[in-house]
Protein backbone atom coordinates (compact mmCIF):
# COMPACT_ATOMS: atom_id res chain seq x y z
CA UNK A 1 0.00 0.00 0.00
CA UNK A 2 3.00 2.55 0.71
CA UNK A 3 4.84 1.78 -2.24
CA UNK A 4 0.94 2.81 -4.04
CA UNK A 5 0.96 5.67 -2.36
CA UNK A 6 4.31 6.54 -3.09
CA UNK A 7 4.45 6.03 -6.75
CA UNK A 8 0.86 7.90 -6.82
CA UNK A 9 2.34 11.03 -5.46
CA UNK A 10 5.29 10.91 -7.37
CA UNK A 11 3.50 10.87 -10.72
CA UNK A 12 1.32 13.01 -9.44
CA UNK A 13 4.79 15.57 -9.02
CA UNK A 14 5.81 14.78 -12.92
CA UNK A 15 2.42 15.23 -14.13
CA UNK A 16 1.72 18.86 -12.11
CA UNK A 17 4.75 19.61 -12.77
CA UNK A 18 4.66 19.02 -16.37
CA UNK A 19 1.72 21.08 -16.70
CA UNK A 20 3.64 23.96 -14.30
CA UNK A 21 5.92 23.82 -17.36
CA UNK A 22 3.33 24.34 -19.93
CA UNK A 23 1.31 27.46 -17.91
CA UNK A 24 4.58 29.05 -17.60
CA UNK A 25 5.65 28.94 -21.19
CA UNK A 26 2.43 29.81 -22.02
CA UNK A 27 2.39 32.87 -20.06
CA UNK A 28 5.55 33.89 -21.26
CA UNK A 29 4.76 33.41 -24.66
CA UNK A 30 2.10 36.51 -24.40
CA UNK A 31 5.20 38.64 -24.59
CA UNK A 32 5.85 38.24 -27.78
CA UNK A 33 1.88 38.19 -29.11
CA UNK A 34 0.75 40.83 -26.17
CA UNK A 35 -3.02 40.08 -25.15
CA UNK A 36 -5.76 39.31 -27.06
CA UNK A 37 -9.17 41.76 -27.52
CA UNK A 38 -11.52 39.48 -25.96
CA UNK A 39 -9.44 39.79 -22.72
CA UNK A 40 -10.26 41.80 -19.37
CA UNK A 41 -7.11 43.98 -20.16
CA UNK A 42 -9.38 45.58 -22.77
CA UNK A 43 -11.71 46.38 -20.60
CA UNK A 44 -8.87 47.94 -17.97
CA UNK A 45 -7.24 50.14 -21.04
CA UNK A 46 -10.61 51.63 -22.54
CA UNK A 47 -11.10 52.49 -18.41
CA UNK A 48 -7.62 54.09 -18.50
CA UNK A 49 -8.30 55.77 -21.90
CA UNK A 50 -11.75 57.04 -20.37
CA UNK A 51 -10.15 58.39 -17.27
CA UNK A 52 -7.35 60.11 -19.19
CA UNK A 53 -9.61 61.69 -22.31
CA UNK A 54 -12.87 61.83 -20.51
CA UNK A 55 -15.99 61.93 -20.67
CA UNK A 56 -14.78 60.77 -16.83
CA UNK A 57 -18.20 61.56 -15.38
CA UNK A 58 -19.86 59.31 -17.32
CA UNK A 59 -17.00 56.51 -16.71
CA UNK A 60 -20.16 53.71 -16.05
CA UNK A 61 -22.13 54.89 -18.96
CA UNK A 62 -22.65 51.48 -20.99
CA UNK A 63 -22.76 53.53 -24.35
CA UNK A 64 -20.02 55.53 -23.49
CA UNK A 65 -18.33 52.35 -22.30
CA UNK A 66 -18.61 51.04 -25.52
CA UNK A 67 -17.89 53.79 -27.89
CA UNK A 68 -13.92 53.89 -26.14
CA UNK A 69 -13.46 49.91 -26.27
CA UNK A 70 -14.94 49.63 -29.96
CA UNK A 71 -12.13 52.57 -30.97
CA UNK A 72 -9.47 49.97 -29.25
CA UNK A 73 -10.12 46.95 -30.73
CA UNK A 74 -10.35 49.33 -33.88
CA UNK A 75 -6.61 50.16 -33.27
CA UNK A 76 -5.63 46.79 -32.77
CA UNK A 77 -6.88 45.94 -36.45
CA UNK A 78 -8.10 42.74 -34.40
CA UNK A 79 -11.24 40.85 -34.79
CA UNK A 80 -13.59 40.20 -32.07
CA UNK A 81 -14.01 37.06 -31.51
CA UNK A 82 -18.09 35.03 -32.16
CA UNK A 83 -18.36 33.70 -29.18
CA UNK A 84 -17.38 36.88 -27.34
CA UNK A 85 -21.26 38.57 -27.47
CA UNK A 86 -21.75 42.01 -27.37
CA UNK A 87 -19.39 44.35 -25.27
CA UNK A 88 -17.49 44.10 -21.98
CA UNK A 89 -18.51 46.61 -19.55
CA UNK A 90 -15.89 48.21 -16.89
CA UNK A 91 -17.11 46.92 -13.78
CA UNK A 92 -14.82 47.95 -11.63
CA UNK A 93 -14.31 50.77 -8.93
CA UNK A 94 -13.18 53.93 -10.37
CA UNK A 95 -9.42 54.21 -8.46
CA UNK A 96 -8.80 50.68 -10.34
CA UNK A 97 -8.85 52.61 -13.80
CA UNK A 98 -6.66 55.31 -12.23
CA UNK A 99 -4.08 52.76 -12.07
CA UNK A 100 -4.34 51.92 -16.05
CA UNK A 101 -3.86 55.68 -17.17
CA UNK A 102 -0.14 55.46 -17.58
CA UNK A 103 -0.70 52.38 -19.80
CA UNK A 104 -3.52 54.33 -22.02
CA UNK A 105 -0.33 56.24 -23.51
CA UNK A 106 1.27 52.94 -25.28
CA UNK A 107 -0.49 51.22 -28.21
CA UNK A 108 -2.45 48.34 -26.51
CA UNK A 109 -0.19 45.62 -27.78
CA UNK A 110 2.72 47.22 -25.66
CA UNK A 111 0.83 48.31 -22.83
CA UNK A 112 -0.61 44.53 -22.40
CA UNK A 113 2.74 43.07 -22.97
CA UNK A 114 4.08 44.95 -19.77
CA UNK A 115 0.80 43.93 -18.30
CA UNK A 116 1.95 40.61 -18.79
CA UNK A 117 5.52 41.33 -17.69
CA UNK A 118 3.74 42.43 -14.38
CA UNK A 119 1.80 39.58 -13.54
CA UNK A 120 4.83 37.10 -14.56
CA UNK A 121 6.85 39.23 -11.37
CA UNK A 122 3.46 38.59 -9.50
CA UNK A 123 3.31 35.34 -9.83
CA UNK A 124 7.29 34.69 -9.01
CA UNK A 125 6.40 36.81 -6.11
CA UNK A 126 3.68 34.73 -5.05
CA UNK A 127 5.84 31.26 -5.28
CA UNK A 128 8.45 33.03 -3.05
CA UNK A 129 5.57 33.19 -0.37
CA UNK A 130 4.24 30.45 -0.54
CA UNK A 131 7.75 29.31 -0.34
CA UNK A 132 8.02 31.35 2.97
CA UNK A 133 4.46 30.18 3.95
CA UNK A 134 5.22 26.49 3.63
CA UNK A 135 8.94 26.87 5.88
CA UNK A 136 8.88 23.99 8.07
CA UNK A 137 6.92 21.69 5.98
CA UNK A 138 9.94 19.12 4.88
CA UNK A 139 11.29 19.13 0.81
CA UNK A 140 9.02 16.78 -0.05
CA UNK A 141 5.50 17.99 0.72
CA UNK A 142 7.00 21.48 -0.10
CA UNK A 143 7.50 19.94 -3.88
CA UNK A 144 4.10 18.55 -3.74
CA UNK A 145 2.40 21.19 -2.83
CA UNK A 146 3.84 24.08 -5.13
CA UNK A 147 3.87 21.72 -8.11
CA UNK A 148 -0.10 21.64 -7.59
CA UNK A 149 -0.69 25.22 -6.49
CA UNK A 150 0.89 26.42 -9.99
CA UNK A 151 -0.22 23.77 -12.19
CA UNK A 152 -4.13 25.19 -11.66
CA UNK A 153 -5.41 25.97 -15.08
CA UNK A 154 -6.46 29.88 -12.91
CA UNK A 155 -2.46 31.21 -13.51
CA UNK A 156 -2.65 30.57 -17.45
CA UNK A 157 -6.19 32.36 -17.21
CA UNK A 158 -5.15 35.39 -15.42
CA UNK A 159 -2.24 36.60 -17.47
CA UNK A 160 -3.98 35.29 -20.77
CA UNK A 161 -7.27 37.67 -19.46
CA UNK A 162 -5.08 39.98 -17.88
CA UNK A 163 -7.12 39.76 -14.85
CA UNK A 164 -6.45 41.02 -11.40
CA UNK A 165 -6.54 37.60 -9.97
CA UNK A 166 -2.80 37.58 -8.90
CA UNK A 167 -2.52 40.60 -7.38
CA UNK A 168 -5.89 39.70 -5.36
CA UNK A 169 -3.95 36.47 -4.23
CA UNK A 170 -0.58 38.16 -3.78
CA UNK A 171 -2.44 40.38 -1.27
CA UNK A 172 -4.52 37.58 0.41
CA UNK A 173 -0.93 35.84 1.65
CA UNK A 174 0.72 39.30 2.52
CA UNK A 175 -2.51 40.13 4.56
CA UNK A 176 -2.61 36.89 6.38
CA UNK A 177 1.43 36.68 6.80
CA UNK A 178 1.15 40.58 7.81
CA UNK A 179 -1.61 40.12 10.24
CA UNK A 180 -0.30 36.69 11.96
CA UNK A 181 3.15 38.66 12.35
CA UNK A 182 0.65 41.88 14.31
CA UNK A 183 1.98 43.94 11.52
CA UNK A 184 -1.71 45.65 11.07
CA UNK A 185 -0.18 48.69 9.15
CA UNK A 186 0.74 46.13 6.36
CA UNK A 187 -2.59 43.86 6.20
CA UNK A 188 -4.26 47.06 6.10
CA UNK A 189 -2.23 48.25 2.75
CA UNK A 190 -2.98 44.78 1.95
CA UNK A 191 -6.58 45.04 1.78
CA UNK A 192 -6.54 48.14 0.28
CA UNK A 193 -4.91 46.95 -2.96
CA UNK A 194 -7.41 44.05 -2.85
CA UNK A 195 -10.57 46.65 -3.63
CA UNK A 196 -9.58 46.74 -7.30
CA UNK A 197 -11.94 43.66 -7.10
CA UNK A 198 -14.27 44.98 -3.68
CA UNK A 199 -15.90 41.96 -3.62
CA UNK A 200 -12.96 39.82 -2.17
CA UNK A 201 -11.91 43.31 0.30
CA UNK A 202 -15.52 43.12 1.75
CA UNK A 203 -15.21 39.47 3.79
CA UNK A 204 -11.71 40.18 5.16
CA UNK A 205 -12.61 44.17 6.17
CA UNK A 206 -15.72 42.46 8.00
CA UNK A 207 -13.54 40.05 9.93
CA UNK A 208 -11.13 42.91 10.59
CA UNK A 209 -14.17 45.12 12.46
CA UNK A 210 -15.65 42.22 13.95
CA UNK A 211 -12.25 41.25 15.67
CA UNK A 212 -11.50 44.63 16.82
CA UNK A 213 -8.47 45.06 14.55
CA UNK A 214 -8.71 49.22 14.10
CA UNK A 215 -5.83 49.74 13.28
CA UNK A 216 -6.11 47.37 10.01
CA UNK A 217 -8.73 49.17 9.27
CA UNK A 218 -7.34 52.59 9.29
CA UNK A 219 -4.25 51.98 7.72
CA UNK A 220 -6.87 50.63 4.34
CA UNK A 221 -8.03 53.57 4.55
CA UNK A 222 -5.47 55.81 5.10
CA UNK A 223 -4.12 53.78 1.76
CA UNK A 224 -7.50 54.26 0.09
CA UNK A 225 -8.11 57.88 0.75
CA UNK A 226 -5.76 59.44 -1.95
CA UNK A 227 -7.04 57.56 -4.97
CA UNK A 228 -10.55 57.71 -4.18
CA UNK A 229 -10.80 61.31 -3.69
CA UNK A 230 -8.59 61.77 -6.98
CA UNK A 231 -11.46 59.36 -9.06
CA UNK A 232 -14.06 61.92 -7.18
CA UNK A 233 -12.38 65.15 -7.98
CA UNK A 234 -11.96 63.80 -12.11
CA UNK A 235 -15.23 61.94 -12.26
CA UNK A 236 -17.79 63.73 -9.55
CA UNK A 237 -18.71 63.21 -6.42
CA UNK A 238 -21.60 60.84 -7.86
CA UNK A 239 -19.49 58.33 -9.52
CA UNK A 240 -19.86 55.81 -6.55
CA UNK A 241 -23.59 56.00 -7.06
CA UNK A 242 -22.83 55.30 -10.88
CA UNK A 243 -20.24 52.42 -9.86
CA UNK A 244 -23.31 50.65 -7.62
CA UNK A 245 -26.04 51.04 -10.09
CA UNK A 246 -24.25 49.77 -12.69
CA UNK A 247 -23.38 46.71 -10.48
CA UNK A 248 -26.93 45.82 -10.42
CA UNK A 249 -27.68 46.55 -13.72
CA UNK A 250 -25.03 44.15 -15.03
CA UNK A 251 -26.41 41.52 -12.47
CA UNK A 252 -29.89 41.38 -13.73
CA UNK A 253 -28.67 41.66 -17.59
CA UNK A 254 -25.32 39.47 -17.27
CA UNK A 255 -26.07 37.51 -20.35
CA UNK A 256 -25.70 40.29 -22.58
CA UNK A 257 -22.36 41.43 -21.27
CA UNK A 258 -20.44 38.44 -21.05
CA UNK A 259 -20.73 37.34 -17.48
CA UNK A 260 -21.18 33.46 -17.32
CA UNK A 261 -22.19 32.53 -13.94
CA UNK A 262 -22.12 28.69 -14.97
CA UNK A 263 -18.39 29.33 -14.73
CA UNK A 264 -18.41 30.76 -11.20
CA UNK A 265 -16.89 28.09 -7.95
CA UNK A 266 -19.39 30.11 -5.64
CA UNK A 267 -22.73 30.28 -4.58
CA UNK A 268 -24.34 31.86 -7.66
CA UNK A 269 -22.32 29.73 -9.86
CA UNK A 270 -23.91 26.88 -8.48
CA UNK A 271 -27.61 28.18 -8.36
CA UNK A 272 -26.98 28.80 -11.82
CA UNK A 273 -26.46 25.13 -12.68
CA UNK A 274 -29.18 24.32 -10.51
CA UNK A 275 -32.03 26.29 -11.83
CA UNK A 276 -30.63 27.52 -15.13
CA UNK A 277 -30.63 30.63 -16.94
CA UNK A 278 -34.54 30.91 -16.63
CA UNK A 279 -33.86 32.31 -12.93
CA UNK A 280 -31.38 34.92 -13.32
CA UNK A 281 -32.32 37.51 -11.65
CA UNK A 282 -33.49 35.80 -8.83
CA UNK A 283 -30.18 33.84 -8.45
CA UNK A 284 -27.96 37.37 -8.15
CA UNK A 285 -30.76 38.28 -5.23
CA UNK A 286 -30.20 35.27 -3.86
CA UNK A 287 -26.66 35.42 -3.92
CA UNK A 288 -26.55 39.32 -2.38
CA UNK A 289 -28.19 37.74 0.56
CA UNK A 290 -25.99 34.75 0.46
CA UNK A 291 -22.76 37.46 0.90
CA UNK A 292 -25.08 39.28 3.66
CA UNK A 293 -25.36 36.13 5.74
CA UNK A 294 -21.96 35.30 5.12
CA UNK A 295 -21.58 38.14 7.80
CA UNK A 296 -23.04 36.13 10.58
CA UNK A 297 -20.54 33.74 9.95
CA UNK A 298 -17.46 35.88 10.02
CA UNK A 299 -19.20 36.93 12.96
CA UNK A 300 -18.98 33.94 14.75
CA UNK A 301 -15.57 33.00 13.74
CA UNK A 302 -13.75 36.59 14.82
CA UNK A 303 -15.87 37.43 17.86
CA UNK A 304 -13.34 36.58 19.89
CA UNK A 305 -10.84 38.57 18.49
CA UNK A 306 -7.68 37.96 16.37
CA UNK A 307 -5.25 35.86 18.44
CA UNK A 308 -2.58 34.36 16.11
CA UNK A 309 -0.92 32.51 18.33
CA UNK A 310 -4.04 30.21 19.03
CA UNK A 311 -3.91 26.55 17.61
CA UNK A 312 -6.95 27.44 15.55
CA UNK A 313 -6.14 30.69 13.78
CA UNK A 314 -5.09 29.32 10.71
CA UNK A 315 -7.77 27.19 10.22
CA UNK A 316 -10.27 30.67 10.82
CA UNK A 317 -8.40 32.16 8.17
CA UNK A 318 -8.87 29.77 5.65
CA UNK A 319 -12.84 29.54 6.74
CA UNK A 320 -12.76 33.50 6.21
CA UNK A 321 -11.37 33.01 2.57
CA UNK A 322 -13.07 30.17 1.42
CA UNK A 323 -16.52 31.87 2.84
CA UNK A 324 -15.47 35.02 1.17
CA UNK A 325 -15.03 33.31 -2.39
CA UNK A 326 -17.76 31.19 -1.70
CA UNK A 327 -20.14 34.37 -1.02
CA UNK A 328 -18.73 36.74 -3.34
CA UNK A 329 -21.71 37.58 -5.92
CA UNK A 330 -18.91 37.35 -8.77
CA UNK A 331 -15.71 34.70 -8.92
CA UNK A 332 -14.06 34.42 -12.50
CA UNK A 333 -12.20 31.06 -12.66
CA UNK A 334 -9.04 32.87 -12.43
CA UNK A 335 -10.28 33.62 -8.84
CA UNK A 336 -9.68 30.23 -7.90
CA UNK A 337 -6.32 30.98 -7.30
CA UNK A 338 -7.37 31.87 -3.81
CA UNK A 339 -7.82 28.20 -2.88
CA UNK A 340 -4.09 27.86 -3.16
CA UNK A 341 -3.90 29.97 0.63
CA UNK A 342 -6.88 28.07 1.89
CA UNK A 343 -5.05 24.84 1.00
CA UNK A 344 -1.91 25.86 2.45
CA UNK A 345 -3.59 26.95 5.48
CA UNK A 346 -5.94 23.69 5.63
CA UNK A 347 -2.92 21.58 5.41
CA UNK A 348 -0.35 22.96 7.58
CA UNK A 349 -3.10 22.78 10.02
CA UNK A 350 -3.73 19.04 9.65
CA UNK A 351 -0.62 18.53 9.65
CA UNK A 352 -0.07 19.26 13.00
CA UNK A 353 -2.09 16.46 14.40
CA UNK A 354 -5.62 17.45 14.82
CA UNK A 355 -7.08 13.65 14.55
CA UNK A 356 -7.99 14.49 10.27
CA UNK A 357 -7.15 12.38 7.98
CA UNK A 358 -6.00 14.60 4.88
CA UNK A 359 -4.92 12.42 2.88
CA UNK A 360 -8.18 11.90 0.72
CA UNK A 361 -8.40 15.27 0.35
CA UNK A 362 -4.87 15.61 -0.27
CA UNK A 363 -5.59 13.07 -3.09
CA UNK A 364 -7.93 14.70 -4.62
CA UNK A 365 -6.49 18.12 -5.14
CA UNK A 366 -3.42 16.39 -6.41
CA UNK A 367 -5.25 15.05 -9.36
CA UNK A 368 -7.66 17.80 -9.90
CA UNK A 369 -5.18 19.73 -12.89
CA UNK A 370 -4.76 16.15 -14.66
CA UNK A 371 -8.62 15.49 -14.41
CA UNK A 372 -9.12 19.27 -15.91
CA UNK A 373 -6.83 18.25 -18.85
CA UNK A 374 -8.39 14.98 -19.16
CA UNK A 375 -11.79 16.77 -19.53
CA UNK A 376 -9.90 19.51 -21.71
CA UNK A 377 -8.66 16.53 -24.29
CA UNK A 378 -12.35 14.93 -24.37
CA UNK A 379 -13.64 18.18 -25.50
CA UNK A 380 -16.34 18.06 -22.68
CA UNK A 381 -16.18 21.96 -22.77
CA UNK A 382 -19.41 22.29 -20.22
CA UNK A 383 -17.40 20.06 -17.75
CA UNK A 384 -14.25 21.66 -18.35
CA UNK A 385 -15.88 24.95 -17.13
CA UNK A 386 -17.40 23.20 -13.71
CA UNK A 387 -13.96 21.69 -13.23
CA UNK A 388 -13.44 23.73 -10.24
CA UNK A 389 -16.03 22.80 -8.41
CA UNK A 390 -14.25 19.75 -7.77
CA UNK A 391 -11.39 21.40 -5.45
CA UNK A 392 -13.74 24.18 -4.13
CA UNK A 393 -15.77 21.57 -2.35
CA UNK A 394 -13.23 19.52 -1.59
CA UNK A 395 -11.34 22.15 0.32
CA UNK A 396 -14.88 23.44 1.87
CA UNK A 397 -15.37 19.52 2.92
CA UNK A 398 -11.81 19.45 4.88
CA UNK A 399 -12.85 22.66 6.18
CA UNK A 400 -15.64 21.13 8.17
CA UNK A 401 -13.65 17.93 8.73
CA UNK A 402 -10.64 19.89 10.72
CA UNK A 403 -13.45 21.99 12.50
CA UNK A 404 -13.42 20.76 16.12
CA UNK A 405 -16.50 22.15 17.69
CA UNK A 406 -15.09 21.48 21.30
CA UNK A 407 -12.75 23.89 20.73
CA UNK A 408 -10.24 22.26 21.92
CA UNK A 409 -6.15 21.90 20.70
CA UNK A 410 -5.51 19.42 17.76
CA UNK A 411 -3.39 16.32 19.45
CA UNK A 412 0.82 16.84 18.32
CA UNK A 413 2.12 14.26 15.78
CA UNK A 414 4.46 11.75 17.88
Amino acid sequence: MRRILHFGVTLAIVLNGAITLFNLAFSVSLLRTGLPVASDFTVFYAGGRLMRDGPRERIYDLRTQAEVEQQVIRETREPFPEWKSGMMPYNYPPHAALAFVPLSFLDFKNASRLWVAFNLLLELYAFLLLFRLTRGWSARERVVFLTTAFALRSWAFNVYFGAFSAIIFVCALRFYQSIKAGRDAFAGVSLAVATLKPQHAFVPAAALAFGRRWRALAAAALALAAPCLAAMALCGWRVWFDYLALLGYLGRHESDFNIFPWMMANLRGVLFIIVGPDYQDAVYRVALAGLAASLVLIFVLWRRGWRPCEWDFDLRMAATLLISMFASPHLNPQDDLLLIGAAALLYGHSRRGDGVDARPFVAVLLAAPSVYIVIALLGLLESTWTWHLLPTFTLHAWLLCCWSPSGSPPRLVK
